[in-house]
């Protein structure tokens, strides 16, 4: 597969801009809809982080848009505990529950990180699914 087809086919959500973000802001991403994709991969940038330790990160899903928002299971990146590091999620989406968000929940000062939801339409080889870090 050529590149122009992989970047044509799949779709790049950046769900937290990079930038500092303050303590107790209890902070949700929009809504993203995975209607039609098949897998995503969730990239978390971590920068600076604050002395009070990790990031809390949490996958929250709906079935429909607008809907009530649950937290998922082990959907959560909260062991991000050191500064200046990438941690990579592969999810399935063709589940029951399409619509996402992301919460952040930074304690005790600023910490500095991006979000953002790669989206692909197509398997990419796992048939058993066995690599995925979770399954909604």
């Amino acid at each position: 597969m050529a590149l122009a087809d992989l970047a044509a086919c799949t779709r790049l959500v950046q769900a937290f801009n990079p930038a500092a973000y303050t303590a107790d802001a209890d902070t949700f991403t929009a809504e993203i809809d995975t209607r039609g994709y098949y897998e995503a991969l969730v990239i978390f940038n971590v920068g600076a982080l604050n002395a009070a330790g990790p990031v809390p990160m949490t996958l929250h899903t709906s079935a429909t848009s607008g809907g009530s928002f649950a937290a998922v299971t082990d959907g959560d990146f909260s062991a991000t505990t050191s500064a200046d590091q990438v941690k990579v999620a592969r999810i399935l989406c063709n589940g029951q529950n399409p619509f996402w968000k992301f919460q952040e929940e930074s304690t005790g000062g600023t910490n500095t990180f991006g979000l953002s939801v790669l989206l692909i339409p197509y398997n990419t080889g796992d048939s058993d699914n066995t690599a995925m870090d979770f399954t909604l």
